[in-house]
């Protein structure tokens, strides 16, 4: 069984009830957005898998975009860009 924080909340939340209910390492669990708690938990291996979005490089992304479609008058497809994040594992 397994539970997957789909922001920085939930994940946090489902970290502190499997902690509380004492049942870590029966329930396996992966988090969107890494804070240091999660990380911490990551490296005692209480989480499984942190992923951590990179939002600098989302913002540098989203500026390169909007310069080549709004300054030089190219078309930029939809959904195309990447989505800088790393994967965090024990």
């Amino acid at each position: 069984m397994g539970i997957f924080g789909t922001n920085l909340y939930s994940a946090q939340g489902a970290y502190q009830a499997v902690v509380n209910a004492e049942i870590t390492g029966a329930v396996k669990i992966a988090s969107w957005d890494a804070t240091e708690d999660l990380i911490k938990a990551l490296r005692e291996g209480k989480v499984d898998l942190v992923l951590a979005q990179k939002p600098h490089e989302i913002g540098t992304l989203a500026v390169e975009a909007a310069y080549q479609h709004f300054v030089e008058g190219n078309h930029v497809e939809r959904g195309n860009s990447p989505s800088p994040h790393r994967m965090n594992t024990p």
